[in-house]
């Protein structure tokens, strides 16, 4: 992908505590601040970032009109991740369709 990076760049060692208490203020104390200790803030961020992901076979549906008799979709099959940011990432699909068949 032009202009990706190759290796990620390195964050400091107070970012994801950061992170963590913009994310989840419910989760801190009064002042703000979370009582976690850093190996329990790095456990959430991997859950956390571990649920939203797709899996390989999993289907987006972007039209299928449901009728039996004339069956029309349009789906993506998610083939495997490319790349991942911390709020995106990239996919590579592949795209399936089907319409009825009809003989000229």
């Amino acid at each position: 992908m032009p202009g990706a990076l190759t290796k990620q760049p390195e964050q400091p060692a107070w970012f994801k505590q950061m992170l963590f208490e913009e994310e989840r203020p419910d989760l801190t104390s009064k002042s703000g601040k979370s009582d976690l200790a850093n190996e329990e803030v790095e456990l959430l961020d991997t859950f956390m970032r571990g649920r939203e992901e797709m899996m390989p076979g999993d289907l987006v549906i972007s039209n299928d009109n449901l009728d039996e008799e004339s069956r029309e979709y349009s789906r993506y099959e998610v083939l495997t991740k490319y790349n991942e940011g911390r709020y995106a990432a990239i996919y590579i699909v592949a795209k399936q369709t089907c319409t009825e068949y009809v003989p000229i």
